[in-house]
This record gives structure tokens, sequence and C-alpha cells, in this order.
């Protein structure tokens, strides 16, 4: 079982044994600005071994379901399903009825999503308006202005806009 920790503001982390509930407060702003996932392994002292993933994102993820849609600056419009959000981002891949496509080029193989029937490329940078309802009692509609900051496989990633607050995608979230 791995336990997820959040590095507070500060830099500090409060390990909390996950037997003897024993808690303690490290310091790990080392591991703050570090790329790729952080896992420890931490021994308590009631002698208890237990794995640990720093967890460093600014907002909470919720893991979602959810069948939406984006548009691209050309006006194109591609179903997608929502995988997870936070209130600065949202994770997605394009519907089944889509795939990737794989670019070479300075020998680099890069696979990129993209809507075959149309020959539609995501790219990091791109400016999406992405558009769906929420599963909570209302339906919300969300539309939020996204750019696209990572795609790794047939996920993709992005930061909503600056513009705005959204009071149902917050208050949705928090459930």
């Amino acid at each position: 079982m791995t336990v997820k920790v959040e590095i507070k503001k500060d830099g500090t982390a409060f390990f909390t044994c996950p037997e003897c509930h024993y808690s303690k407060k490290k310091d790990v702003s080392a591991y703050k600005k570090t790329k790729t996932a952080v896992r420890l392994t931490c021994r308590c002292k009631c002698g208890n071994n237990y794995s640990v993933l720093l967890e460093r994102r600014r907002h909470f993820r919720k893991k979602t379901n959810l069948s939406g849609s984006y548009t691209n600056e050309n006006g194109d419009k591609v179903p997608i399903i929502i995988n997870n959000l936070s209130i600065s981002g949202i994770s997605f891949q394009l519907d089944d009825k889509h795939n990737k496509r794989m670019l070479e080029g300075n020998g680099f193989k890069v696979e990129i999503p993209v809507d075959t029937e149309r020959n539609i490329a995501i790219n990091i940078g791109d400016k999406l308006m992405v558009e769906f309802y929420l599963d909570d009692r209302e339906k919300s509609w969300v539309q939020r202005d996204v750019t696209v900051k990572y795609i790794k496989g047939d996920q993709v990633g992005g930061e909503f806009g600056s513009e705005g607050y959204y009071e149902r995608l917050g208050g949705y979230l928090i459930i």
C-alpha cells in the first residue's frame, strides 16, 4: 500500500504510519521541483515499513469518467473522455473512435492523439475549448479554455485559462 503525502508550501510533509498512526514532520523541499514521481520508503519507530508518494500538485485532482469534447483553434470539434479534473486543469483522452499517430524526428518517436477520421492532431501549447457536463445532481455544463501542457501516450493534460472561477466546478471537486 502506498500512502500519498502532500508537500506543504513551506517544503515540509507529515509522514503518518498506516499501522500505528505515529506522525512525523520532515523537510522535503529538495523534492519539490523534481519532475518525476517521488516514492520513498519510510520506517516507523513501531517497526513498520511503508511506501510514500510525495504529492506536489497545487490542487486536488478528482478522478472522473465524463464525456465531453474539445474544439481547437480551427473550429474542429473532437469527442473526449475526461479522466480527472482539478480547479486548475484537466486530463483527458480521445474517445474510443479516435486514436493516436506516431511521429518520428530528431531521433525521437512521439505518439500524439489524433482524430484519424479528420487527421486532427493535438500538440503541446495548443489552445482548446473544452466542454462537458458534470455528473453532479444538476448536470452542470462546464466550458473552459485549456492550454495543452503535456501529452503522454493517449493522455492529454491541460491547464485551464485564468479567466473566471466556476462555482459548479469548485463545488463538484469538493464532493
